[in-house]
Parts: structure tokens; C-alpha cells; sequence
């Protein structure tokens, strides 16, 4: 079987062609640039993003008569789109709010079709502010009133390579906000109760679609969550294993059978199970802090990786001091606040050594208490999973968060990521499919 997965994360589009479970190449281009305060009704980026991603498939699929074309993408993010499948808005990613999500509850306090707070809660994480419930919610409220199609960047990338109206997979569909996971399906009151009952949400299903370009038979599958595909891609399969996915952003995660809520985030899964998790853990966007602290000091004496081995060698050294390092640079699963600190700095405390160990062993208890709330009422632990560029990168790191959580298990560092997941996600895909015909 040959599979074409295609990664688009925030920083760099990756793909690669897979053939019986190996990859043949790969490629990587940068992401098209996000600026913040850009118009979202000018589609600056997701123009500049579909050739790129038209090019790879062109690229890896040239000699290939039939294929399977898989993609994940960062989930809470949206565009908008006429019935052509021309772009409405850019793509709003979860960094751009365009409310406070306090501006959204007031919407529903106000509307008589929300049903309480139970709407909220069976879409399995709390209202936030850059969610597509949010910001759909203030569209609508001022001035979006056409009927318009809703798409994630994967689907939307689909609609436009194939000409075609995709399905929504549940692990997208629930990153809306918009999902009841009790019923797994849309939540037309919450929907209705925001004022955005004009956008056209897509069907949810997990079903490939297939068309021919006139050459080439190809399959495409709905795109599915990042969080996801690198869990699978880290070969999260069992109830029994603890994932800490550590990357930009970083997530705690076990498998669960049906949806139980509670002090954590509950998604869809694969084969018709969910996770509980923690995401928004600071992680690698959070080490970025400490990481131009040092550069612009060190910057004129050498490269990046030069800072980063500076950084790494810190973090070996083991000087423990005094030093308290808030990591909450950021809205985060954490603290109830945004902003860092560094504080009780002795007198000869603030070296760089003490300085990114204090770092390291705040980050590995932010892991550590994670992982204790999101194990809370299930079976024990029997393996942990590490997965993401941090959890690779910080050996430092995973030894503190494994001695922290005192479990005696086997400790996997998975060297897959979500090309991986997408993969694997196409032959379960067609496995199963062979077992239902």
C-alpha cells in the first residue's frame, strides 16, 4: 500500500511516502508565516500553504498509480468557505482570539436554547478563548450572517486538492468545542445557542473518499488531530500505558473507553476509544523563553545549536539552588495565570547551571503532577510512552518526571511522530474495512 502523509504543523509542512509500513522519502518545507494581526477575510496564508502541499503530493505520488493521501493538523483552528470551496476567511488558528471567551458565555447566558452548563461539558474541555465555538460566536455576532462551510486546515486542504466535500473525523470535530461526546455528534443546541446555526458543518465519519484525477486512483482520509496522530504514532494502544507527549506544546494522556469527565480533557480516540488528558503543559514554547534569554546575552558567540548545547550542558550539570521558576508564560493546564517569574534567587544563585536546572526540574514536576491528576480512578501504569522533540532531546528531563512518579515499568522514547500516526491510521483504516466487507 503506498500512503502519502502529510504533517501540517505551525512551523514546517512534512510528508512523506510510505510504502508496507516504511518510509520511502520524505520532504519539509517551511509553514507559511503567521502574522497575528493580519485580516482574517484576506486568505494570505492558505493561499501560500496549498501549493506547498499541492507540490508534495505531486512530488511523492509521480510514479504511483493508486494511493492513500492521510493528513493531521493542528486542531482548534478553522476556515470559512463559499459553496465553491473558495476561501471565506484565512485560516484562524487556537492563537488567534478574537474574543474573550468570557464574551461567548455571555452569548449563552442570554440565549435560551443553551441547556445549562451541560453543553460545555460534554464537549469534553472547558470554554476557552481561541476556540472555534468562541470565535464563530463572535462572527456571528458581528455581522457574519451568509451561510458558509466550516472546515479545519486538513479538511480544507482536501476540499481544495480534490474538489471535493471531506467528512470531519471525530478528533477534529471535537476540538471545536462544538462536539457532544456523549452522543458523538454535533451539538445543534450549542450551536443554535451561539447564533451560528447558518455555518455548514460537515459530516463526521471516518470513511475515506476516493476520486481519480484522471491518472491516479487516490484515497483520501479525513484528517485527523496532531495530539492524536503522534499518540498513534507513538504506539499509545493500550489502557495500561502512560503517553507524555512533549513538544511545543505537551499533553498527558491514557486511554479510556467511554467519556468520563472530570479534572482533565476528554478526545476521541481510535478504534471507538477516547483519552483523558492534559494538554497546554508548558513544554518547548516555554523552554523558547529561557532559550532567547540566553541567546541574546550569548547570541554574538554562536550559532542556535551552539545555545541549545550551552542550555543542554546547564541542565547536566545538577546544581540545585534555591531558585523557584514559574513556567506560566502562558495560559496553561498548570497555574491560573499567564506570566512567569523567577524568584527566591540567593545571592549566588542566578548562574546559568542553577538557572536551567531550576527550568528542568519545574517542567518535570508540572509533568509529574499532570500524570498523577490524569491517572486518577484508572488501572495502574504498566508502561510510560515518551514522545516529541523534547521528550527526545531531554534525557535530563524524562529521568526527573520517571523517578518523580516512582513507577518501576518499561520506558519507551518513541522515535515516530505524526507521519507515523497518519500512516498507521490508513492501514487500520483499510484493515477494518476489509473486516466489515
Amino acid at each position: 500500500m503506498n500512503i502519502i502523509a502529510i504533517d501540517c504543523g505551525a512551523s514546517f509542512i512534512k510528508s512523506a511516502l510510505f510504502r508496507d509500513g516504511e518510509i520511502i522519502t520524505q520532504l519539509q518545507e517551511s509553514a507559511p508565516a503567521i502574522n497575528p494581526d493580519s485580516d482574517i477575510y484576506t486568505p494570505t496564508q492558505i493561499e501560500a500553504l496549498i501549493p506547498i502541499v499541492r507540490r508534495m503530493v505531486q512530488a511523492l505520488s509521480c510514479d504511483l498509480n493508486e494511493l492513500t493521501l492521510a493528513i493531521s493538523s493542528e486542531m482548534h483552528g478553522f476556515i470559512l468557505a463559499h459553496d465553491d470551496g473558495s476561501a471565506f476567511t484565512d485560516y484562524i488558528s487556537w492563537q488567534k482570539a478574537l474574543c474573550p471567551y468570557t464574551y461567548t458565555l455571555d452569548i449563552l447566558r442570554n440565549s435560551t436554547d443553551w441547556g445549562g452548563g451541560h453543553n460545555i461539558s460534554c464537549s469534553g474541555m472547558p470554554l476557552r478563548s481561541g476556540l472555534p465555538s468562541c470565535n464563530l460566536s463572535y462572527l456571528a455576532h458581528n455581522g457574519l450572517n451568509e451561510k458558509l462551510y466550516f472546515y479545519t486546515l486538513g479538511d480544507y486542504l482536501i476540499r481544495r486538492l480534490t474538489g471535493r466535500q471531506p467528512y470531519i473525523h471525530p478528533t477534529h470535530a471535537a476540538a471545536t468545542g462544538l462536539y457532544d461526546l456523549t452522543r458523538s455528534d454535533w451539538n445543534h443546541d450549542y450551536i443554535t445557542a451561539l447564533g451560528i446555526k447558518q455555518i455548514i458543518f460537515p459530516d463526521i465519519s471516518t470513511d475515506a473518499i476516493t476520486y481519480t484525477d484522471g491518472i491516479k486512483t487516490i484515497h483520501v482520509l479525513p484528517a485527523i488531530g496532531d495530539q492524536q496522530a503522534a499518540l498513534l504514532g507513538s504506539s499509545f494502544q493500550d489502557r495500561a500505558s502512560l503517553s507524555l507527549n512533549m513538544g511545543t506544546g505537551a499533553q498527558v494522556s491514557r486511554m479510556i473507553d467511554t467519556p468520563e469527565f472530570g479534572n482533565w480533557q476528554v478526545r476521541p480516540y481510535f478504534w471507538r476509544k477516547y483519552i483523558r488528558t492534559i494538554p497546554h503543559i508548558p513544554s518547548g514554547r516555554a523552554l523558547n523563553v529561557y532559550f532567547r534569554f540566553v541567546k541574546d546575552i550569548a547570541g554574538k558567540l554562536g550559532s542556535d545549536a551552539d545555545i541549545w548545547h550551552v542550555i543542554h550542558e546547564a541542565a547536566s550539570s545538577g546544581e540545585i539552588s534555591g531558585l523557584v521558576c514559574d513556567m506560566s508564560f502562558f495560559e496553561n493546564a498548570i497555574t491560573g495565570h499567564d506570566k512567569g517569574s523567577i524568584t527566591n534567587i540567593g545571592e549566588y544563585d542566578l548562574t546559568l547551571n542553577k538557572l536551567i536546572t531550576a527550568v528542568i526540574h519545574q517542567t518535570a514536576d508540572n509533568f509529574i503532577k499532570s500524570s498523577k491528576r490524569v491517572n486518577e480512578g484508572l488501572c495502574s501504569v504498566e508502561s510510560i510512552i515518551f514522545s516529541g522533540g523534547i521528550a527526545s532531546r531531554w534525557p535530563e528531563l524524562r529521568e526527573l518526571i520517571i523517578s518523580g512518579l516512582g513507577l518501576n515499568v518499561p520506558v519507551n522514547v518513541s522515535e515516530n511522530d505524526t507521519l507515523f500516526g497518519c500512516m498507521i491510521n490508513c492501514i487500520n483504516y483499510f484493515d477494518n474495512k476489509g473486516n466489515r466487507d
